[in-house]
């Protein structure tokens, strides 16, 4: 069950690809799992989402427990529009890995894009729970709840990203989706 091909913004696909590759790089596998892994990292880089997603795999193959290939996996499968397979590999991930936000915010974007608000609600809540301190995640559970008509909510996540965070570029998305809502900041 795909779907179209994810919209996100560039910033994001470059942040989340250095965590990716960085986190990558950090660990230690068999050379033949860093291999695959790197060579995935690569592909995703250069936009080859097909090979990036087949490395990928054979990373699992070589390693069933790598929640990193799965992650990666997921990401790619998100930016495509493949949201069942996202999915499915971010279950994976938080199968093995419980307790990392970053599994329960990409799966609820995931989750976001197919139109099920409470199952990504659910995640960004979780999300924030293991990460108070992200305005993204206020970001993307307020888009949620303001998908979902629930503007009371909406407003207490975006008035949040404005208590927490002093990076400009949160504090403008906070103040443009108040004003969307046309709610005072």
């Amino acid at each position: 069950g795909g779907g179209k091909a994810m919209r996100v913004p560039f910033a994001l696909i470059w942040l989340v690809t250095m965590v990716l590759v960085a986190a990558c790089s950090g660990i230690s596998h068999s050379a033949e799992v860093q291999e695959a892994i790197d060579s995935g990292n690569l592909k995703h880089l250069n936009g080859d989402h097909d090979g990036a997603i087949a490395d990928y795999s054979r990373a699992i193959e070589l390693d069933p427990d790598l929640v990193l290939a799965y992650r990666a996996r997921g990401w790619v499968y998100l930016l495509i529009g493949d949201l069942d397979q996202a999915i499915a590999d971010y279950d994976r991930a938080v199968e093995l890995d419980p307790d990392r936000a970053a599994h329960y915010a990409s799966r609820g974007m995931a989750y976001q894009e197919r139109g099920d608000l409470d199952r990504a609600i659910a995640d960004f809540d979780r999300w924030v729970e293991l990460d108070t301190e992200t305005a993204p995640a206020y970001l993307y559970r307020g888009r949620a709840y303001r998908d979902k008509g629930d503007i009371d909510r909406a407003t207490a996540d975006f008035r949040e990203i404005l208590k927490i965070t002093d990076d400009p570029r949160h504090r403008l998305l906070a103040r443009t989706e108040l004003n969307a809502l046309g709610v005072s900041p």
